[in-house]
């Protein structure tokens, strides 16, 4: 059987092994990348759990501000996707140009940023450590940008294999660095804490950008996409963020209520900034799973849009599940029955036996609970792939943005404030969010307005 036109892989349209075929090394990429992240605070706590909870705090209101530039230059793979799948290659290159400029011109956003506002967004528990993390890392946003704009294309065109690669050096590089510049070498480099562990992410970022960015403008992509075309378009321009801002907007109400979070738990004590820092690294560290489904789905989809054969999308869809469903099965090992080691990797202080005894329960039912709700977001995200392809952005912003702070902040902040839920507790909250939003989504899917494309109309 032949691949019908926009098909990414040799497998048969909708099959699991399509599915598996694009999603595996965008996963590998995705969890390359939370790798950062992840190393970046299992180091600073063995440095201190003082400074894993700052860069914790720190780094998710970075994260509000990066994320949405993120988010926003990526809406370029559903563009690369259609194009790619109605043989527009052309336009392909065009497209992703167009959010090249953008990157460049938000170092005016993160500049500015970086150098006035870290102690008014770090909270005052944290800020001797928070400030620097948050101002090093800011300073990187740039290359971040530029970094998934490329990637972008590469995944697009179903060759994510090549950002797979260059992203697992990175984070290589940004381990050793990590090490070196959070300890130091005594009598060589001095240790520079949080501050290092910024820097370290940052030059690694500066690697993965360049590296794209030296073979989209190589062979074979100059001859067939004319990656050469440095043309600043503005109607694709205005195109591009009309579709892509809602998603920018989502991103940065969502991860600002995660931030919002993260600040209502530091205000509450030790333990409830302790329990839900190990947590929520958890999940980022695992969020490849979702990020990649997500992406994987969004290709797919864009792809099989773009040549008009959108009756393989119901079948990618039920791809994407199963493997949702393998995974989240896997993870029970780490979230569920075996949680100890992950645990401990992040306890270091001299704190009391009694106080170590709460923290490790309480970790222990915040994780059970931050697995059902992976579960259910990664639903979320599948879905969202589909949506997102078809330039359906304006119904996830209006969802999201409504869903994390009405059913997730606002509860959370009321019981923790005036009812003294306990830290595991406000996880369990998230799990009645994220079922919400899998209603909504389905219905949105159900209603088949992925089909109207708004991406080529």
């Amino acid at each position: 059987m032949s691949a019908p036109q926009g098909a990414l892989t040799r497998y048969p349209a909708g099959s699991l092994q399509e599915a598996w075929q694009m999603v595996y090394p965008i996963m590998l990429t995705a969890a390359s990348g939370r790798l950062m992240m992840f190393f970046d605070r299992l180091i600073l706590a063995q440095y201190s759990t003082k400074a894993m909870t700052a860069a914790a705090s720190a780094g998710m209101v970075v994260a509000t501000f990066h994320y949405s530039v993120v988010s926003l230059v990526t809406i370029v793979e559903m563009f690369v996707g259609q194009y790619n799948g109605s043989k527009k290659y052309k336009k392909v290159s065009q497209s992703v140009w167009q959010m090249i400029w953008l990157s460049l011109a938000a170092s005016l956003l993160f500049f500015p940023l970086a150098f006035f506002t870290g102690e008014f967004f770090v909270a005052d528990p944290y800020d001797d450590l928070g400030v620097p993390y948050f101002k090093w890392l800011m300073i990187f946003g740039t290359p971040l940008a530029l970094q998934a704009a490329l990637g972008s294309f590469f995944v697009g065109i179903g060759k994510p294999k090549i950002v797979t690669v260059i992203t697992v050096i990175a984070n290589v590089i940004n381990l050793v660095l990590d090490v070196i510049f959070v300890f130091g070498i005594e009598g060589w480099f001095p240790s520079l804490g949080t501050m290092g562990a910024a820097i370290a992410t940052g030059i690694a970022l500066c690697f993965q950008a360049g590296v794209l960015f030296y073979i989209f403008l190589s062979e074979p992509y100059k001859s067939k996409y004319g990656t050469w075309d440095l043309s600043f378009l503005p109607k694709l321009f205005n195109k591009e963020i009309k579709i892509g801002l809602p998603s920018a907007v989502t991103h940065l109400i969502e991860i600002a209520a995660w931030a919002t979070q993260l600040h209502i738990m530091a205000r509450a004590g030790d333990l409830y900034i302790t329990v839900i820092a190990i947590a929520q690294t958890a999940f980022i560290l695992f969020f490849f799973v979702n990020e990649g489904l997500s992406k994987g789905m969004g290709a797919i989809a864009s792809n099989y849009m773009g040549a008009k054969r959108y009756e393989f999308v119901p079948k990618s869809l039920a791809s994407m599940v199963r493997i949702l469903v393998y995974f989240i099965g896997a993870l029970s090992l780490v979230f569920v029955f075996y949680p100890e080691p992950l645990i401990n990797g992040f306890i270091e202080g001299d704190y009391s036996a009694e106080f170590l005894e709460e923290l490790v329960y309480y970790t222990r039912w915040a994780l059970i609970w931050m697995w059902v709700y992976m579960f259910l977001d990664g639903i979320v995200w599948i879905l969202s792939g589909i949506l997102t392809a078809s330039g359906d952005t304006k119904y996830i912003m209006y969802i999201n943005c409504t869903t994390s702070w009405i059913f997730g902040v606002l509860p959370m902040y009321l019981l923790v404030e005036y009812a003294d839920m306990n830290p595991a507790g406000v996880l369990f909250i998230m799990t009645i969010y994220g079922g919400l939003n899998v209603l909504l989504f389905y219905w949105r899917y159900r209603t088949g307005a992925w089909r109207e494309n708004r991406i080529q109309s």
